[in-house]
């Protein structure tokens, strides 16, 4: 087995057929034989081209000066078991990198995730051909009052009024040609409230054990349409405004220029039928008076246009 000759070997000591790093090892075991203790292990022996060879060794003592060892070649069963503990570690490794590269998704999808609760974006996972719900986030559950359960029991259908099977079908062919598809609608809440919303819809194919999906990305826009019924009040409070300031100004044209015609026109009648004298002076002081007071009163209406 080990490749000397018998009297080659019999000149030996058991040091001499160990590898130099095993030479302690190999005393020790020798020694707890002499001791009379059994002995049962795997050791290295060297042979004699210099080869190393592993074997199976069991040892017992059978005199005061002698000890009997059995010895089994397995040579090829060790170095199958070095390549299966290689490939094991190997395989560890790439567990334990997968496994870094999991948590480190896991850890970027959680922060995108927290970021959009904060910026106060909702997501939905809807499946493509029921409608139904696949996954919901803490901000979409909220909005409407639902808990993320009770949302996921139900459909695109239970919480928006606006949206028909037509219409959903409708959406999400368009958002398959396009990929993606935005459009404005109203949610209703738990407690029966209509919620303005914006959304964005992106078309999934299917995948693996995932159905096709649509992605919907919610935005509660409450507050601009809010602001955008306040500006169109504000809009027809200004033209009411308009029109009030419109009828002022044609009512005073006609309340204020009527009468000062008539006293003007009696004026030069006046001015006319005493043409000198103290009478006279009075009339004409009447006439320009009135004529600069007319001057004024055409000066604030083309001035209000």
């Amino acid at each position: 087995m080990l490749g000397y000759d018998l009297q080659s070997i019999t000149q030996m000591r058991v040091p001499d057929i160990v590898p130099a790093e095993d030479r302690d090892i190999a005393l020790a075991a020798v020694q707890t034989v002499v001791r009379g203790e059994r002995l049962r292990g795997d050791f290295r022996l060297m042979a004699a081209d210099g080869g190393i060879i592993w074997v199976s060794a069991v040892a017992v003592r059978i005199s005061d000066d002698r000890f009997l060892a059995f010895c089994q070649d397995i040579t090829d069963r060790k170095a199958v078991e070095t390549e299966l503990a290689q490939y094991r570690e190997h395989l560890e490794q790439l567990v334990k990198t997968r496994t870094a590269e999991l948590q480190d998704t896991n850890d970027k999808l959680l922060d995108t995730q927290f970021a959009m609760e904060r910026a106060g974006i909702g997501i939905h996972w809807v499946d493509a051909d029921t409608a139904r719900f696949l996954y919901v986030n803490r901000f979409a559950a909220e909005l409407l009052g639902y808990t993320v359960e009770e949302l996921l029991q139900m459909t695109v259908y239970d919480i928006d009024k606006n949206i028909s099977e037509e219409k959903f079908i409708h959406m999400r062919e368009l958002s398959r040609q396009q990929c993606r598809t935005a459009f404005e609608t109203a949610q209703t809440a738990k407690d029966g409230t209509s919620i303005p919303v914006e959304v964005a819809l992106h078309y999934l194919p299917a995948r693996a054990n995932l159905p096709e999906r649509c992605i919907v990305f919610l935005t509660d826009i409450s507050q601009r349409k809010a602001a955008e019924m306040a500006r169109a009040r504000a809009l027809e409070e200004a033209e009411r405004l308009a029109r009030s300031r419109r009828d002022f100004l044609a009512n005073m044209s006609h309340e204020i220029r009527t009468p000062l015609n008539g006293v003007l026109g009696l004026a030069q009648i006046g001015t006319r039928e005493n043409r000198e004298g103290k009478i006279h002076d009075l009339f004409r002081r009447i006439l320009e008076g009135g004529q600069g007071l007319l001057s004024v009163v055409d000066d604030i209406l083309d001035f209000s246009k």
